[in-house]
């Protein structure tokens, strides 16, 4: 191991050759990882759960092994390598092994989620599926709340679903209507931009409950939506128009402030810079990109009511339409 041009491989090839009667493990891990060799030290790990599993004294030293396996696997270089940990995992929670390592997964998974939050998402949904309110429980809070987020966005996005229908269906049948309303308020912080289209695809919410998560929250176009749905879609859209209004008033503020300020720069240097330009020109692109999202949920608003016709006096389907109209 202290040799120079010795390989983690060569390690490998000789511990695999060698029978386990003839080094004392321990002396020989903690040479491999003394030098940071965690492959070599994954499989003397592996080696040392093999041997103690069965023996109803060595509990806890076979937890110990299995922690740092994982440890092997998410402090290894390659992300391939990474994902490995898994499967691994999978096989030894599976079966009599559940009750003596499932503790030690437990609280590793906010570093897998972090790792792979579809991965993450299917062991759970293949080996704890019932114990879902528990691990979101864990999840709670860590990072601000953002890897409960992840977890669960994996599973409500429909990315699981993709990787695997099965365990997507065991562990949607397995979310309640509080905890959509975790994602949703998670959301409303981590990804505001998406509550709309998520609102609008899903049913899994207190309507009362989620229109004040978006007030809170001051997402506009998902706040008019849920207003819509309540009944008030002239509520809905006086809403939206008079946000596009002070988001309109926003942009040109930012553009006359970033033209005053090329212009300064031009007159004292006699050039512009490129950074200086591009961080002015992102910050009105961010800006304009709000302002179509919103126009297009105006819009969207409009198409859904239009043939929504009341009494002669009161036409409100076509009215909208006008409503827009004359804003733009």
């Amino acid at each position: 191991c202290n040799k120079k041009d010795a390989t983690e491989e060569d390690i490998l090839t000789l511990i695999r050759a060698l029978p386990g009667s003839s080094y004392e493990l321990e002396k020989v891990l903690a040479s491999v990882e003394s030098v940071n060799m965690t492959r070599a030290a994954l499989f003397l790990h592996k080696v040392a759960m093999t041997s103690v599993r069965n023996r109803y004294d060595m509990s806890e030293l076979c937890k110990a092994h299995f922690n740092r396996s994982i440890d092997c696997y998410l402090e290894d270089k390659d992300e391939d390598f990474k994902s490995g940990v898994f499967p691994y995992v999978k096989k030894e929670c599976s079966g009599d092994n559940v009750s003596t390592l499932r503790d030690v997964v437990v609280h590793r998974l906010p570093e897998l989620v972090e790792l792979d939050s579809v991965l993450t998402a299917q062991f759970i949904g293949e080996v704890f599926v019932e114990d879902i309110d528990m691990i979101l429980s864990l999840l709670r809070g860590i990072e601000g709340g953002r890897i409960e987020y992840e977890f669960l966005r994996a599973i409500i996005s429909g990315a699981l679903d993709k990787v695997d229908r099965v365990a997507a269906q065991e562990l949607s049948a397995n979310l309640t209507v509080d905890h959509h309303h975790v994602y949703l308020h998670s959301m409303t912080r981590f990804q505001p931009d998406e509550v709309y289209q998520y609102l609008s695809n899903n049913n899994d919410y207190r309507l009362s409950d989620a229109l004040k998560i978006c007030r809170d929250g001051k997402i506009t176009d998902a706040s008019a939506y849920l207003l819509e749905r309540t009944g008030d879609v002239s509520g809905a859209l006086k809403l939206m128009l008079e946000t596009l209004d002070s988001r309109t008033t926003h942009l040109r503020s930012i553009l006359q402030s970033s033209y005053s300020s090329l212009s300064s720069d031009l007159k004292r240097t006699g050039r512009i810079g490129p950074k200086s330009f591009g961080r002015r020109n992102e910050v009105a692109e961010k800006e304009i990109s709000v302002m179509k999202q919103l126009l297009s949920a105006i819009l969207d608003l409009c198409e859904r009511n239009k043939d929504d016709h009341l009494p002669l006096d009161n036409e409100r389907g076509p009215l909208l339409w006008f409503y827009v109209l004359d804003w733009l």
